[in-house]
């Protein structure tokens, strides 16, 4: 899906409805909605400034459940095509009768191990879905490779 917002704030409340998403399309597994932000004169940069990419992933807590699932949404902000594009990580858990095949992983890949290091706020067991050199993943997206 393709966005246009005249304001940069248009956008937020797009990064809010990932589980509304889920919940209202049970077959729905990956969802990618792209973002241009028109500049001063109203006109739009070749690649999104902005975008929220939403899967749908098996539930990563035992004991395994198939009427939970996390869903898992990565937002990527690069405001006028700069290069200090920021990307940040949510994920909450939905329940319900789900169809179809979930997503195989995180956009771009965000999976890099197994397990991660415990926290007050996680379990030793929850995935991490850190991007080590994630800049560089983000560029070798279609959507926002630079085009010469």
């Amino acid at each position: 899906m393709h966005v246009c917002c005249d304001d940069d704030s248009d956008f937020d409340p797009v990064c809010d409805f990932g589980t509304d998403l889920f919940a209202a399309m049970r077959n729905l597994h990956t969802c990618d909605i792209h973002a241009w932000i028109s500049n001063i004169g109203g006109g739009l940069g070749q690649i999104p400034e902005k975008g929220v990419f939403y899967r749908r992933l098996a539930h990563h807590r035992e004991p395994f459940n198939a009427n939970v699932k996390d869903i898992w949404t990565s937002r990527m902000d690069c405001i006028y095509q700069e290069s200090d594009t920021v990307v940040v990580k949510d994920c909450e858990e939905l329940e319900g009768q789900f169809e179809g095949k979930d997503a195989d992983e995180v956009w771009c890949d965000g999976l890099t191990s197994e397990k991660s290091r415990p926290t007050r706020r996680r379990q030793a067991d929850y995935p991490d879905y850190s991007w080590p050199g994630w800049v560089n993943k983000v560029n070798g997206y279609a959507m926002f490779r630079k085009k010469s």
